[in-house]
């Protein structure tokens, strides 16, 4: 067991249980696949159920504020089992989302002056820019842009925690219905196109970005590229990654799970729909894997 794991036998919830009787019996229907067996798949499925990240992904398809944190900027993790190491320690999506963090920071740590506004949306534990070095300037605002109340009560306490509270304001805001315009010098955005399968919608998106920014104002977004297999245009440097995690991460995260973040772009496509809402600048600045790179869009001045 690692060292968040509850002591003891798993407590499994009602809503739990019928997610993995679900999930178990879509499994059994589909039968053996080219690659690996029922039986394989449901092994994985009952280490799944063993802690408390797996029984989460499990059940929602997804990963809340709370463990969004934890994995981006959790040491590794060794006390626990391989399944639970895998996930927290080397998928190929877990080292690629540690990286964009840092990205993200360290970008807009090389862009920040004195009257800025800064805005993540959304904003999660809102670290990317809570964790900067502001001693440099001190005249700045934060705002946390988040539907999910309890991401905004972990931004408020890191807040704290940073002697930063006097320059955050924090908004219970859907990020389709932006109240900016042209106001925010940086915005930073990791989750949202990811998480939304209507790319109509993802353009939407940035389109209240753009209008949210000033002239001259920044988009640090993060976007996913294809896996291997799923698209011939695939970015990911497999030959960085070992055979084991690629089978884990295809079996784990396609096969089995199938969360709701599977929402890939070529860095092309990306590129593309960034201009076709009004962006201008596009610059690439890639993880080690090309999993999960970090795209920064300008609007014109």
């Amino acid at each position: 067991m690692s060292e968040y794991t509850t002591m003891g036998e798993p407590q499994f919830s009602n809503t739990f249980q019928v997610a993995l009787t679900d999930l178990r019996r879509r499994i059994i229907q589909r039968g053996d696949m080219s690659h690996t067996s029922v039986g394989d798949l449901l092994s994985y499925v009952e280490a799944l159920a063993q802690f408390p990240l797996g029984r989460l992904l499990v059940e929602k398809r997804s990963i809340d504020a709370f463990w969004t944190d934890f994995v981006m900027t959790s040491t590794e993790q060794k006390d626990c089992s391989d399944l639970e190491g895998f996930i927290l320690n080397r998928s190929p999506f877990t080292i690629a989302w540690r990286e964009l963090l840092q990205n993200f920071q360290r970008i807009t740590q090389e862009n920040l002056d004195n009257g800025m506004t800064l805005a993540s949306i959304p904003c999660g534990a809102m670290r990317e820019l809570l964790q900067l070095d502001f001693s440099s300037i001190s005249d700045f605002k934060i705002i946390g842009i988040d539907i999910d109340l309890d991401s905004l009560m972990l931004a408020e306490q890191l807040a704290a925690e940073r002697g930063l509270s006097q320059n955050v304001s924090l908004r219970q805001q859907d990020a389709w219905q932006l109240p900016y315009d042209s106001e925010i010098d940086i915005i930073t955005s990791c989750g949202l196109n990811i998480y939304t399968p209507d790319r109509q919608k993802v353009l939407d998106l940035y389109r209240q970005f753009f209008r949210a920014l000033k002239p001259g104002g920044q988009l640090i977004l993060g976007f996913l590229t294809y896996p291997p297999g799923e698209n011939e245009r695939s970015e990911w440097q497999a030959d960085k990654i070992s055979a084991k995690d690629l089978f884990l991460e295809k079996v784990l995260y396609k096969d089995i799970l199938d969360p709701q973040w599977r929402n890939f772009r070529t860095s092309g496509e990306i590129e593309d729909e960034l201009k076709k809402t009004g962006f201008w600048e596009v610059i690439f600045h890639y993880d080690t894997l090309h999993v999960f790179p970090t795209v920064v869009a300008r609007k014109k001045i």
